[in-house]
């Protein structure tokens, strides 16, 4: 199964989509959280939490939908004027399926577009770079959970 989540921390927001197996995705997510506020505040001599609320997180049940919240994470960072080229985008996986380097799991997302895995790089980059008005789990930052 494969699981998408969004965590706010101040303005700043990761978005994260993984297969989970043998251990249960939230405490995949624990881990992570937990690791990262852990180095965060020894690093800058701090307590406390980091994070807004808990992660928001959403089944992605089938392929399709994957593609989607895939394309939507990539664009993400240039419909929030992060960036106005998801390639020079450092905080992206884009530019991992693109090189091949990295961890994600590009042989997984090329298999999608085609057999062949220069004409999927082909495909990927096309379907990636069309715009859109993908909604997927949203985070209104003014809202209270």
């Amino acid at each position: 199964m494969m699981f998408r989540s969004q965590v706010l921390w101040y303005q700043t927001l990761l978005d994260l989509t993984m297969c989970v197996g043998f251990y249960a995705y939230e405490q995949i997510m624990r881990r992570i959280a937990g690791s990262y506020v852990y180095w965060y505040n020894w690093k800058y001599d701090r307590i406390g939490n980091l994070f807004q609320d808990r992660f928001k997180s959403e089944p992605v049940e089938d392929n399709t939908y994957f593609l989607t919240v895939l394309r939507y994470s990539h664009q993400n960072p240039i419909k929030a004027g992060v960036t106005k080229d998801i390639k020079n985008y450092k905080w992206s996986s884009y530019k991992e399926y693109l090189e091949g380097k990295g961890l994600t799991d590009r042989e997984y997302v090329l298999e999608f577009f085609h057999k062949d895995p220069s004409i999927a790089l082909g495909e990927l980059v096309k379907y990636s770079d069309t715009l859109n008005e993908d909604k997927c789990l949203e985070i209104d930052e003014n809202q209270k959970s």
